[in-house]
């Protein structure tokens, strides 16, 4: 973690909220040929509005639906913008929708030729209402123009790219991306760019900082978290806001902390299928963030588990006891296919389960759903107490097929955090011990301060999704240890997140947790 001495809490805040695209107009979707509907860019907004609204901001906007068009942004950006400088306070201005690519408007202004574009809820590709959405350029001078003394905080939960990192799973039925293919505008109704503000985005702006949901090659792709859709940057950006990153403890955290939280937390909520980034000037790391500190009112990061998981199924088969079925697998967070012994996760579009020959169908299902109601509790664990986990050459994006596969973790953990333990959540929700490893007794006693733990996994069929379990702490956690043994071999993943939430209550920790995607290649 990083460090600084106590930094002194900022109470002013504004800003403006936008959210378009959640609901489509059915009349003109024949003109936005293949948008879709997305699903959590409105929850996005209210999370994050809600959030800021308990940290007693000034002013907060929330721009939802139709009421977020290129007049009122821009107008209330300023109007925020000019507030903020009276108090030499903060401007948070966060946008949660589709974003796309066109031609540029300028010769010359983009390397590869093309202009990224947010398309607001009004949009469509003819005639007026094509002037219904926002070119970089724009955002930058927009930014550029906000007066000094103002820190600026600018969040793009969208994307310019369709990729996927992982091919999506033709079973799923998968929440929206937020990308947008449009095609060609008639009749153009945006107006020219200034010339001035040709290459204007590669300018490094001293007083903002620049959050982006996925890099410019890769699609946000919107995911359950809590049971309800959501942009993983925007949903974290609401945590951080009410003070989960103080991972020290020491009631107090830095921009360094702001950028590893929500970098690794949207890592871990989007089973690395995109990679969130935070960009400020370099030596700004140790400044507070703007919410440095968490007022004793506001909950605790770590949040109860969801008691209910919603499964859809695709044959003859019954859902287990606390796990709700439902028809429209659009609304599943888990798509069981009986016949082939497989489940795929909605949202993510991935296969995370293969049922082997031994054992019953229903012994397998209460498995996996075990396990997935369990992983929120997990990740809630690692929102304020990051630990990296790796996986692969290439990081955790790419499916494996056979072979080994190298691990690592540890990487940023703090000097304090002297021991490690970890252990695998196998498709099915079996636990299964990694580190230390019982040959090896001497790996239990304390690291050096730079050490990390490399390994290998094997890869072999029944394919899906292992779940590896990092954690880091202060003393040597041996009942901690004595207990995760003997789960060893049991589909036990709620017991097991149960045992590591009474062992780290209260204490100093790290934890992190990495999707293993396996299956046969394309």
């Amino acid at each position: 973690m990083a460090s600084s001495t106590p930094p002194q809490p900022v109470a002013e805040a504004s800003e403006l909220l936008c959210s378009p695209f959640e609901r489509h107009d059915e009349s003109r979707k024949h003109d936005l040929g293949a948008i879709r509907e997305l699903n959590g860019a409105v929850n996005d907004a209210r999370i994050i509005a809600e959030a800021l609204n308990k940290r007693n901001a000034d002013e907060v906007v929330l721009l939802l639906d139709g009421a977020a068009t290129r007049e009122r942004i821009f107008a209330e950006a300023r109007r925020l913008a000019e507030a903020a400088a009276r108090q030499s306070g903060w401007l948070i201005i966060t946008y949660a929708g589709h974003g796309g690519q066109e031609t540029e408007r300028i010769a010359g202004d983009e390397e590869d030729g093309l202009d990224e574009v947010f398309l607001l809820s009004g949009f469509n590709t003819k005639g007026k209402q094509s002037g219904q959405r926002i070119v970089d350029n724009e955002i930058f001078a927009l930014l550029s123009a906000v007066p000094k003394g103002v820190n600026v905080l600018f969040v793009a939960d969208s994307c310019h790219s369709g990729t996927m990192t992982r091919d999506a799973d033709p079973r799923a039925g998968l929440l929206s991306r937020r990308f947008a293919n449009y095609g060609p505008i008639e009749n153009d109704a945006l107006p020219p760019l200034p010339v001035a503000t040709k290459g204007m985005e590669t300018t490094e702006l001293e007083h903002v900082i620049f959050v982006a949901g996925a890099k410019d090659s890769e699609a946000v792709q919107e995911v359950f978290i809590d049971g309800v859709p959501h942009g993983a940057v925007s949903y974290f950006l609401s945590r951080s806001i009410l003070g989960d990153i103080d991972g020290n403890g020491r009631g107090a955290s830095t921009m360094a902390e702001f950028r590893q939280m929500l970098v690794l937390a949207a890592d871990m909520a989007n089973e690395q299928r995109q990679g969130a980034s935070v960009n400020f000037l370099p030596g700004r790391g140790g400044e507070p963030w703007v919410f440095a500190t968490r007022p004793k009112s506001t909950e605790a990061a770590a949040r109860v588990v969801p008691a209910e998981l919603t499964l859809a199924i695709i044959g003859d088969g019954v859902a287990p006891a606390g796990v709700k079925l439902v028809q429209d697998r659009q609304q599943a967070m888990l798509i069981w296919d009986v016949a082939r012994g497989q489940v795929v996760a909605n949202g993510l579009g991935d296969q995370v389960a293969e049922k082997d020959a031994r054992t019953g169908d229903a012994v397998f299902i209460a498995g996996v759903t075990d396990k997935w109601r369990a992983l929120p509790g997990f990740r809630a664990l690692a929102t304020s107490h990051p630990l990296a986990v790796t996986i692969g050459q290439d990081g955790a994006q790419k499916r494996y097929a056979s072979g080994r596969v190298p691990i690592g973790f540890g990487g940023n953990r703090s000097d304090t955090l002297k021991y490690l333990t970890a252990f695998n959540i196998a498709g099915d929700g079996t636990i299964q011990s990694l580190f230390p490893r019982r040959s090896r007794p001497a790996e239990g006693e304390a690291l050096s301060p730079d050490f990390v733990v490399q390994m290998e996994a094997g890869v072999q069929p029944p394919f899906g999704a292992d779940h590896i379990i990092a954690i880091a702490t202060a003393a040597r956690p041996d009942q901690l240890r004595q207990r995760l043994a003997t789960l060893e071999g049991k589909r036990a993943a709620g017991e097991a997140l149960a045992m590591v939430q009474a062992s780290l209550s209260g204490s100093d920790y790290a934890l992190g947790i990495a999707g293993l995607y396996t299956g046969p290649l394309p």
